[in-house]
């Protein structure tokens, strides 16, 4: 039913809500859909399962469940944002990914609009909100960031993409 536990481990164990998790991203629905599907036959597993995530830190999928609940992740620092962006993009809260994108957008620096602008870029394209954001910044804050260690490394496409702003 509804109310299914499931187990949820990334290093650490939570519990949570098949609904509530299936509800808030496409990801856990299709994670449960197999498992029904494989349990089938026998209803009492089907009942708890043990989902394992992994590439997530227990502190950043405790977020991403925060999210799942309630709405909101309250993140606090770019590093946490930065993982979190990322677990989001990977579990499709859409939701979470647009608040961790406004959260980084807000934070952006000399230092990491490079490298924020790589992982929007390769998560979302180049039309996300934090692209387009660290895009603007690089614009017009070219002759600081082009001096940073990661400008130096940029990839070749978001290089001229970023040049051709910069010359109009």
């Amino acid at each position: 039913g509804d109310e299914q536990a499931t187990s949820v481990s990334t290093m650490a164990m939570y519990h949570a809500h098949r609904n509530v998790l299936a509800a808030a991203s496409p990801k856990f629905r299709d994670i449960f859909a197999s498992a029904s599907t494989a349990t089938a036959s026998t209803p009492a597993a089907a009942a708890v399962s043990v989902v394992d995530v992994r590439d997530v830190s227990p502190r950043t999928f405790s977020l991403l469940l925060r999210y799942c609940y309630h709405g909101t992740a309250s993140v606090s620092s770019p590093p946490q944002a930065m993982a979190l962006l990322k677990a989001a993009h990977a579990y499709e809260l859409t939701g979470l990914v647009e608040e961790c994108e406004r959260h980084l957008r807000d934070k952006l620096t000399v230092e990491n609009v490079v490298v924020l602008l790589t992982v929007a870029h390769r998560l979302r394209g180049s039309a996300s909100l934090l692209a387009v954001a660290a895009t603007d910044f690089i614009v017009e804050n070219y002759k600081a960031v082009s001096h940073t260690a990661p400008f130096k490394k940029l990839d070749r496409q978001l290089l001229a993409s970023i040049l051709d702003q910069v010359l109009l």
